[in-house]
Formats: structure tokens, sequence, C-alpha cells
């Protein structure tokens, strides 16, 4: 990284130059250069002293962490038990792009005619409560202007299209292991958000890979959802480039799928063309996690369910009535004790469906693989551990003539 110039007055000039005289620099040359007082000379001498000792190099000096060739976090550094920590996802989106803009005004709500391929860098802050998961090659600086906001995307990193599988493929063959995190978002998500609650997501599952995530244009109210719903369809050939990109072109052998809403019906779809040309991947589908999925029941059963589930490896559904906006709230529904309930219109061999109106299915803001409040503890439990529903402690099961469906407990 560059370091910037700095530009100090005379007076603070002739005290950098006692502490050079205190760290043993002296001599004619340097001194009759250092009685000159242009900016750039000036400038020289501060940059100079960069590497000296901590000692005497005043505190103010910027430092910057490095996380990878591409990035940098400026005023930072690594540290063991630093409370901070840097995620960073691989992505694909066909939003509009504004070359050179912040990170967070870079992808816009509009539809590009090409998709565009990076690697976004969030800076997240350390919770107690995920300690005890936390990868052992995770990432931990301490930022200079503390405090932050708990989650903010600091950097977006664009490559060119051909290079995508190759750095897709690097990251992959670099974390270890074979693991790769997809996620998908709903309606009403921007950019930004989509890359933090991938980051999020990551970090609060303690996933130890690569992470990815497809970001289709919503745009971001409910007035326009019928527009959105267009916009998922016309981002699936998208999203197909990116599931064959990651079959074919990387060594990720457990994929973990995680989407949420008209997410969930877009990668339903893309997955069951997928499948359908090549269906030895679904051996590399390690598992297929719907939240609040925006799918019409029947659709889903009669014409996704045969390719994407099986009785060996159940699709995992948590549902919620108020969560669906019309896909799935236009159902009919059946009903248990406790009245309405979407998790019923998705019973079927090869489901494992979840009423969770008992939990936070909104995959924003942190949540401790301990809290009972979120899916995010029994999504935990079925990644780490490989436990199916019938087994995992936070669900107990409820049956209708259809076969069986989970509830959480009280």
């Amino acid at each position: 990284m560059t370091p910037s110039r700095l530009h100090i007055s005379p007076r603070q000039t002739l005290r950098v130059l006692a502490l050079l005289s205190l760290a043993g620099f002296s001599g004619c040359s340097f001194l009759q250069g250092a009685q000159e007082t242009s900016t750039g000379v000036v400038s020289g001498v501060v940059e100079g002293i960069r590497n000296l000792p901590s000692a005497v190099m005043p505190a103010q000096f910027e430092r910057s962490a490095p996380i990878d060739s591409d990035y940098r976090v400026p005023n930072a550094s690594l540290e063991p038990d630093a409370p901070y920590t840097v995620v960073r996802s691989f992505f694909a989106t066909n939003r509009s792009y504004s070359e050179g803009s912040a990170a967070h005004q870079m992808f816009g709500q509009g539809r590009a005619q090409a998709p565009t391929f990076g690697k976004s860098y969030v800076i997240l802050r350390r919770a107690g409560d995920t300690f005890a998961i936390e990868p052992p090659d995770l990432i931990k600086v301490r930022l200079g202007n503390e405090p932050r906001e708990l989650a903010m995307l600091s950097h977006n990193e664009v490559f060119d299209r051909e290079d995508f599988p190759e750095e897709l493929a690097e990251a992959v063959t670099e974390s270890g292991n074979e693991n790769l995190l997809l996620y998908i978002h709903g309606y009403n998500v921007s950019f930004e958000d989509a890359a933090i609650n991938s980051a999020q997501l990551s970090y609060d599952l303690g996933f130890s890979g690569t992470s990815v995530f497809f970001s289709w244009p919503a745009r971001g109210d409910f007035p326009t959802y019928v527009a959105d719903v267009e916009s998922a369809r016309a981002s699936e050939r998208h999203l197909q480039g990116m599931l064959n990109t990651i079959i074919s072109r990387t060594g990720a052998n457990r994929v973990y799928v995680i989407a949420h809403g008209l997410g969930a019906r877009l990668i339903s779809r893309v997955m069951k063309d997928v499948l359908l040309v090549d269906p030895a991947f679904r051996s590399r589908l390690e598992e297929i996690v719907l939240v609040a999925p925006d799918i019409d029941g029947r659709e889903f059963r009669n014409d996704l369910l045969p390719y994407i589930g099986n009785v060996d490896s159940p699709v995992t559904i948590y549902a919620r009535p108020e969560d669906s906006v019309l896909g799935a709230s236009s159902c009919q529904r059946g009903s248990n004790h406790q009245g309405s309930n979407a998790a019923s219109e998705f019973v079927a061999p090869g489901v494992e469906s979840i009423n969770s109106m008992a939990a936070d299915t909104s995959l924003s803001g942190h949540a401790g693989y301990q809290d009972r409040r979120s899916i995010i503890a029994d999504i935990q439990d079925l990644f780490r551990n490989d436990t199916r529903a019938n087994s995992r402690h936070l669900l107990t099961a409820c049956f209708t003539s259809n076969g069986r469906y989970w509830e959480y407990r009280q």
C-alpha cells in the first residue's frame, strides 16, 4: 500500500529531526538536506522513518493489516485477540455496476447485460458466543478508528470474468478443505446487505471453507415486489453460470447452499436445470437450506423436489407464513394445533420442513450458535454435526396425514 504524503509545519519538522537524532541519525549531509523546508523534502523525511522502531515512531502514523494480495485494511493491525475479523466472500452479480464507486455504492438496483465477478471484504465485530467455533485461521484485526459498526462492507475487488474460476479454485485449494458456502438473498436486499449477510453467515456458523454469494438486482421495497419476481427470473442464467463454474472449475466437493425468500425460488429452479444436465453434481451438494422460501408448495413438490432432494439427502426448509410475500402465502395451507402453518405445505419425502414461527429467519445480524431464538443454531448443528432433523435438540416432530414436519421446542 503506498503511504499517503504527510504535510507538517516547520515546528513539527524540528520535532521529527529531534526524534531522528535520538535514534542515532546524524551527519552534515543529512542535516543540510533536512534544513530545506519544501513539502517534498519534509514528506520524504517523514516517509523515511516509517521503518523505525515503535519506540520512536509516533502512534499517529498509519498502519495496515494485510488480508490477502488484493486488500489491506488501512489503519489496522493483525493481533491474536483483536476484536474484529475480516471475512472474504467471492461474488457474482448481474446488478448495474459503477466502476470506481465506494464499495457500498458500486452495485445498484438495475439489471446489467453481463454479470460482474469479484470478492468482497466485510469487517465484523467478533462475538464471545461464537469464539468456541471460530475457524483456527480466522483473520483478527484491531482497527485504529474504533468503535465501528458491528458489520460493514469495506472493499470490493472486481476481476475479469475469465479470472473468476481460477481465483475461486485457488481460494478453495488454499482453504485446506473442499467446503464451499453459497448464499442467495431474497427481495429487499441490496448488494451491500448481501455481502454482509454472506460474511455474517460464514462467521456465525464457524464455517471453515470458501464463501460465495450471488446477488441479483432486488429493488428493495414491497411496491416493486412484482418487478423483483421478474428480476429473479431474469437472473437464473447468470446464477446457473456461477453454479456451473463451481461444479466444473473448482475443487469444491462439499457445497452448502443457503437461500432466502425469492432467492430460494431462484436457486431451486437453477439447480433443477443444472442437475438435469449433470445429475452427479447432487452428490457434491452437502446441504440445501431454503429459508422462508417464496415458492408455491405444489411447484416445489411436483416440479423441483424430484431433482434437488431425496430421502438420503433431503432439502431443509425453514417456513414462516409472514415471511412469504406472494409465493407460498398464496398456497392452501394445512393446520395443526397451533393454527395455520406454512411448514405443512412442504411435507414430502426428501424434505425436512420446519415450522420456524418461534425463531428468527431474517439471516441479518449476528446470531450465536447456541441462540434458540435464531435458526442459525439449528443450521450450525446440521452443517457441523451432519445431524438430521429427528436428532437435533431444538426440534420436535409433528405429524400430518401427508407426513412429518418439525417445530421449534417451546
